[in-house]
């Protein structure tokens, strides 16, 4: 590959990477789904100046360790060493767009220059990996490190016959690292991935003796030097207890006999088909010519399968499932899927099963119809209406509160919402026209820039709706408001991670009824209660008497803070 073949590829995968992650990444305030949890742990890393030992509200924290807030840390330099939704944002963004180069580089030599321009493009359009690369969590760092360790080892075993030993040694040494990495991001769950992935790839592909050769002394050195040197440390510092609570309860207990999060054995599919859009027509047709073709000859698509099926079942067979737990598969989905594409639109290469491609593209124009009519609707008081009626019995209590405020929101934007349902609605019908002209490559072009367009969308409009229902530092400016500096809240039922990340107080958690009498009983002056409205008729029922300063004003937290005078 030479510099002029690749300059357009990269520079057009930094502007789709721009736009899907990037871009306006701070203008939304951190929400309870754990950021303002991560970015209040590095923050508390920073103003005491221990590293080692991650702490939330001032109290030990065993359940992750701690790669995630050193990078928030490091971010922090750019925002004067405090972690907000900028900084604590940008290393998911950032491993975003190094998963994307990650796909683009290290497949050069093994396909060609479409395919992994494509499977790079779909990454940075999926659905659930570009709305993690906004979220201040680990999941979607975590995930690239796996994907570059597998691809990594690809790349070894691939061109292992015509590699120097200095090679290997570089590859192998490479390899650990980032596989120990993975490690000290979310724990063990990193190198079962990676070994899980390797091992059955080389199971089918009849080559476990390819084992040995993966094995390097000073590899497994560096592996066990960066992996478990924290755990170690930690463990020298908390004692037992952190081993137990990290390894047996947050692990394997979690996996065996899961204690939240519960779902059942097929919830991954449509988690992954969702969040895969609007690529997963074309990985399940990809996935049906693998294996129906069974491309030994493609080892590349061959090992992606392998890894994706591996990462599926695993985690499909844990007792504790969420979304974001499947994150790691979509760098192997998204390699298989863009050769696929790159397969089937090149016109030199015969059309295998064209009828998968073509149901692929129309489903996505379907796709695209439907969501510009849902625009259409939703402009229309009578179907809305309708529409609203018909839905409610399926709605949850947020749904139906974000439906209420639909209406307002589009009479204020109405030009940009009638501007984006025509967009939307002409790019499923050009997906259609260029399916029946058979230009097969310019379908793959008009659904990604399509969804470039609604993530533009998304952005600049829906977004901001969002945070004026999930953001709780309204709230804690009241909070701030009404209490003194030094007044401590206590919290009971109800997450309070928004409100020690905002605030900067201490805010206790109390686990029953019970600790609440316990307190009123010890405090003498005023105590202030965080807690969510279903709980007030426990207080009501205790004669404990208190008074609504005020509430959260949002759903998503449907809490009240309470001042009771003993």
């Amino acid at each position: 590959m030479t510099k002029k073949n690749s300059i357009i590829p990269i520079l057009t995968i930094l502007i789709f990477w721009f736009i899907t992650s990037f871009y306006k990444i701070s203008d939304r305030d951190l929400w309870s789904t754990g950021e303002t949890r991560e970015a209040e742990i590095a923050q508390e890393m920073i103003e005491s100046n221990d590293y080692l030992v991650p702490k939330f509200n001032k109290e030990f924290l065993p359940w992750k360790p701690p790669l995630f807030h050193w990078m928030e840390c490091i971010a922090s330099v750019f925002t004067k060493k405090q972690v907000d939704s900028f900084s604590s944002r940008l290393p998911s963004s950032l491993s975003f767009l190094i998963g994307a180069f990650i796909i683009f580089f290290i497949l050069s030599g093994i396909t060609n220059i479409n395919s992994r321009f494509f499977a790079a493009i779909i990454f940075l359009t999926a659905n659930k990996s570009s709305w993690m690369s906004r979220v201040a969590q680990i999941d979607l760092m975590f995930s690239v490190l796996v994907g570059t360790a597998l691809l990594l080892f690809f790349r070894f075993y691939y061109f292992h016959q015509n590699l120097t030993e200095k090679q290997k040694k570089s590859y192998l040494l490479l390899f650990y690292t980032v596989s120990a990495l993975a490690v000290l991001a979310k724990g063990p769950a990193g190198i079962v991935l990676i070994t899980g992935g390797i091992f059955l790839f080389l199971l089918f592909d009849r080559n476990l003796s390819f084992i040995p050769k993966c094995i390097d002394l000073w590899g497994l050195l560096i592996f066990v030097l960066i992996s478990s040197s924290w755990y170690l440390t930690i463990i020298f510092i908390k004692g037992k207890e952190f081993a137990y609570e990290f390894f047996i309860v947050q692990n394997i207990n979690r996996f065996f006999n899961a204690f939240d999060h519960k779902h059942p054995f097929t919830y991954y599919i449509a988690k992954f088909i969702g969040g895969f859009m609007p690529w997963s027509f074309f990985f399940i047709a990809g996935c049906i010519t693998t294996i129906n073709r069974r491309i030994y000859e493609k080892k590349i698509m061959f090992f992606s399968f392998m890894c994706f099926s591996f990462i599926f079942l695993f985690f499909s067979f844990s007792g504790s499932k969420r979304g974001v737990y499947i994150l790691p598969l979509y760098i192997s989905a998204s390699i298989l899927t863009g050769i696929y594409i790159a397969e089937f639109t090149d016109t030199s290469q015969k059309k295998v099963f064209p009828v998968l491609y073509k149901i692929s593209s129309f489903l996505n124009a379907t796709f695209f119809i439907i969501l510009a009519s849902l625009f259409f609707v939703f402009q229309n008081n009578s179907l809305q209406s309708f529409v609203y009626n018909i839905s409610l019995p399926h709605l949850s209590e947020f749904d139906q509160i974000m439906f209420e405020k639909i209406q307002p929101f589009i009479e204020k934007h109405s030009i940009a919402m009638l501007t984006t349902s025509f967009v939307i609605f002409f790019t499923g019908i050009i997906i259609i026209v260029a399916l029946y002209k058979k230009r097969y490559l310019l379908t793959f072009y008009i659904t990604a820039f399509g969804i470039l367009f609604l993530n533009l969308f998304s952005v600049n409009m829906i977004t901001p709706l969002l945070d004026s229902q999930r953001s709780l530092k309204p709230f804690t400016l009241k909070v701030d408001d009404e209490l003194d500096k030094n007044d401590i809240v206590y919290s009971y039922g109800i997450g309070n991670e928004d409100l020690v990340y905002y605030s900067k107080r201490k805010v206790i958690s109390c686990q029953n009824i019970e600790d609440i009498k316990a307190v009123i009983e010890k405090k003498p002056d005023l105590i202030y209660i965080f807690t969510d409205k279903k709980y007030l008729q426990q207080f009501n029922d205790l004669n404990i008497k208190h008074k609504i300063l005020f509430d959260t004003g949002i759903q998503q937290l449907d809490g009240v803070l309470l001042r009771i005078d003993p």
